[in-house]
């Protein structure tokens, strides 16, 4: 084999090779890595609406609240999506009995309280509402919530 067979030879492997690295990259990132980034999107999105309706929960003593507004249909969406994101990453199950990403029964639980919080938001029961909401935010993780806001509160506040 002459030298300019050997680098020929030499160029068209790294070539080849390069462009296999490249597509398993590619291949890795949109089927693995962008799925469990949208599914950690939506969990982000969930820790703002618990803060951001939290008055929603504790505000619900003896009368039921008469204007939650969009807040149920945003929990009922969110329950959705997150069960979308979560079936789009390939072998779920598997990464989530690793421990690299939540597991699945923990996101099962995350929508049931999606889904209570939805169905009982404009009831009053604060206690309830309070309990989902931490199932929630415990079942995904979810520990930039101050404590407070998903506390019943004390007796003269």
């Amino acid at each position: 084999m002459s030298d300019l067979d050997k680098i020929l030879l030499t160029t068209l492997t790294t070539v080849i090779a390069g462009v296999i690295v490249f597509m398993a990259g590619q291949v890795l990132t949109k089927f693995l890595i962008e799925p469990i980034y949208e599914q950690r999107k939506i969990v982000g999105l969930i820790a703002d609406s618990l803060i951001y309706y939290a008055h929603y929960l504790a505000d619900s003593f003896e009368r039921p609240v008469k204007e939650v507004g969009e807040a149920p249909d945003k929990f009922r969406r969110f329950a959705s999506e997150l069960m979308a994101k979560t079936v789009a990453v390939p072998g779920y199950h598997l990464w989530g009995w690793l421990r690299v990403i939540r597991p699945f029964k923990e996101v099962i639980k995350a929508r049931r309280g999606l889904f209570g919080l939805s169905n009982t938001l404009h009831k009053a029961d604060s206690d309830r509402k309070i309990a989902l909401a931490r199932e929630v935010a415990s079942a995904l993780k979810i520990t930039e919530i101050d404590a407070a806001l998903l506390t019943p509160p004390k007796e003269g506040e």
